[in-house]
């Protein structure tokens, strides 16, 4: 799918996502063994990297985009065929290399090379391969996978600044040392969904009452905010 002007007949199949970063990346990882196959749509959203591991090429993070399997690699072959005159006469030993290279794609969308993969990676989690309820088990596979914090940072998502508790020396060795109005954070689980979050704590003083440590935990996974009770020094 692709709008093309009446006037002009300029095509455009780019898109943009209009909905939220999922809480999870998502993984695809589609086994094509037949032309039908490489007509399936694909949505590539602009933080999505697709590789075709058969050909050892890996398109990077690009504009989002509504294609189909075929359209991927395509694009690819078709923007390396553009300078091959080029190279020929400057540069003919790499010129060799990526002729090999083009055939072989060629040969893939051809159905001469089956079977071979497609693999969709999406850190925002908002890309998606085309299934078939007709698909045997392990053709079209998805795999969803929680974010590392250089992932996160990506998708410039907030991250509570990590402090660790100070140390000060004694007559029997370091103890911990907790300071008023600093705000602690530490890594723990969330008693609902049981996933990895982090807990804030901070120690503050209350007229008539003795130092009260206050703890908050609030999980990203399944939006669940557990204040537990504050308790005495």
């Amino acid at each position: 799918m692709s709008f093309e002007c009446p006037h002009c007949h300029f095509k455009n199949s780019e898109i943009q996502s209009a909905g939220q970063i999922q809480e999870r990346g998502c993984k695809y990882t589609f086994t094509i063994t037949s032309l039908a196959d490489i007509q399936r749509q694909v949505i590539k959203s602009d933080t999505c990297v697709c590789s075709f591991p058969l050909l050892d090429l890996e398109i990077p993070a690009q504009r989002g985009k509504l294609t189909t399997i075929e359209g991927l690699l395509s694009t690819v072959l078709e923007d390396l065929t553009g300078d091959q005159e080029k190279r020929k006469d400057v540069d003919p030993e790499t010129w060799q290399k990526i002729d090999e290279f083009i055939n072989k794609g060629k040969d893939m969308l051809e159905g001469k090379s089956f079977p071979w993969d497609v693999v969709i990676d999406d850190i925002s989690g908002n890309s998606w391969v085309e299934p078939s309820p007709s698909d045997p088990r392990g053709k079209w596979v998805r795999r969803d996978y929680l974010r590392t914090r250089e992932q996160n940072e990506e998708l410039s998502l907030e991250h509570p600044p990590e402090k660790t508790m100070g140390t000060v020396g004694g007559a029997d060795g370091p103890t911990d040392e907790i300071t008023k109005d600093e705000v602690y954070c530490f890594p723990a689980s969330c008693p609902n969904c049981y996933e990895s979050c982090m807990t804030n704590m901070k120690m503050v003083e209350i007229p008539h009452f003795e130092e009260v440590v206050i703890m908050s935990t609030a999980c990203d996974h399944c939006s669940c905010e557990c204040p537990p009770p504050p308790f005495l020094l």
